[in-house]
């Protein structure tokens, strides 16, 4: 594993499953079928899951990082539009944002912070336009490796 790169895990593959009887069953997309659905979607009232394999995958590059706002009326206003809008009507699913926001020095600074990720070396055009086009004061999104994209947001860690 490449300190640049890493691994991520794709999906479950496999599932051990205590059942209530006590028996213990291997669950997969071949091998009881119905329950391995359930289980891919939460369900957890077939048996309690002892151990599970799962698929991974090395990961590339991918494009991401923060953008900063003032948070004013306007601005609030545009980004609760804009997450809505993404929420509803995004569809790739390569694509993710954290919107926090966050009051510093008292109550004197009031700002919102938005994580953007996208697990690829660059987003399609159009992906993140609505909340660039609300004009964010930071951006350091960028392509670069996964290992340090979450190292490089640890500056949002209180401590």
């Amino acid at each position: 594993m490449s300190a640049e790169y890493g691994w991520a895990a794709n999906s479950v593959v496999e599932y051990e499953l205590v059942l209530a009887n006590s028996s213990i069953i291997q669950v997969n997309k071949n091998n009881h079928p119905d329950i391995y659905k359930v289980l891919q979607g939460g369900g957890n009232n077939y048996g309690i899951v002892t151990a599970y394999k799962v698929q991974v995958y090395q990961q590339g590059e991918v494009w991401g990082g923060n953008y900063v706002f003032n948070a004013t009326d306007g601005t609030n206003k545009a980004l609760m539009k804009a997450v809505r809008d993404f929420t509803e009507y995004n569809e790739d699913e390569k694509a993710g944002i954290i919107l926090t926001a966050v009051s510093a020095v008292g109550g004197l600074l009031d700002i919102w912070v938005m994580f953007l990720y996208y697990n690829g070396p660059e987003p399609p055009q159009g992906v993140f336009d609505n909340f660039t086009d609300i004009k964010p004061w930071v951006n350091n999104c960028k392509t670069r490796g996964y290992a340090d994209l979450l190292s490089f947001n640890n500056w949002a860690v209180v401590k």
